[in-house]
């Protein structure tokens, strides 16, 4: 990704008010990210077409709403994160156990937002999924560190 050039973004879910507010995020001129993908439907009827439309964009990042199964959504995630390693996920849903956030976690959310979600906190995670997608320093490579041991020549 190169300087200027905005992370591509997708979202997937039914609720019409987070939709508006993903939308309302990444209208303006100080977006982080460009929406390119916006997927209504309902997490039991995604298919292959849905699928292939994700594929063909290849976002960075996906909004993913849980709210209507985490479990479908999760797998879906996985089955996502298998067809794409580097890709990033900012899930939202109703409030999750540990347990819950820690499967979430393992199968690539970033961010988990309960619902309802503050606008602030949607804003906050995508401009920090945006950062990690950028490369340190523009593609400058860093320099490697230096090690330096030092040891007494006399024993005891």
């Amino acid at each position: 990704m190169t300087d200027g050039q905005l992370a591509r973004a997708a979202l997937i879910s039914s609720d019409s008010t987070f939709v508006s507010q993903v939308k309302q995020l990444l209208s303006g001129p100080d977006r982080p990210l460009t929406l390119e993908l916006e997927l209504t439907v309902p997490l039991y009827q995604m298919g292959e077409q849905q699928i292939q439309a994700l594929r063909a964009v290849g976002p960075e990042l996906i909004f993913l709403d849980l709210e209507e199964s985490q479990e479908l959504g999760l797998q879906l995630a996985q089955y996502l994160v298998e067809l794409n390693p580097a890709q990033l996920f900012i899930a939202t849903g109703p409030i999750l156990s540990s347990e819950q956030l820690l499967q979430a976690m393992r199968v690539g959310v970033s961010d988990y937002l309960p619902k309802p979600v503050l606008p602030e906190d949607l804003r906050i995670a995508a401009l920090r999924a945006a950062q990690k997608r950028r490369k340190p320093d523009g593609d400058k490579q860093r320099q490697p560190g230096k090690i330096f041991s030092f040891f007494s020549p006399k024993g005891g």
